[in-house]
């Protein structure tokens, strides 16, 4: 048995209020900047730990879990902005419904 869509009622679109989804949106894109920008700062200092250079088995070591630490944390971020571009696109197409159901179409 397939399920169907219930569609809002004309009432219920044109007193929507979407600020959530902008908001989410803002939240999300500010969190995956700061976990970029967080992990590549760790990954950028670690091989001069206090601005001394650190060469060795446990630098290399060091710097090469910081990079893929990063990898990692840029593959979330990606998640997060477009999670951040389906709210945002969602906020759009909402406030476009509710402008055309207040024209009468």
């Amino acid at each position: 048995m397939a399920a169907t869509a219930v569609l809002p009622t004309l009432s219920q679109v044109q007193t929507l209020d979407t600020e959530y989804l902008h908001e989410a949106a803002e939240y999300w894109t500010r969190t995956a900047g700061l976990w970029e920008q967080a992990f590549t700062e760790v990954h950028d200092r670690i091989s001069t730990p206090g601005g001394i250079p650190w060469n060795g088995h446990a630098a290399a070591a060091a710097q090469e879990r910081t990079y893929s630490d990063l990898v990692q944390v840029r593959g979330a971020s990606d998640r997060l902005q477009g999670a951040a571009a389906v709210a945002l696109r969602g906020d759009r197409q909402l406030q476009a419904s509710k402008e055309w159901s207040a024209r009468g179409y």
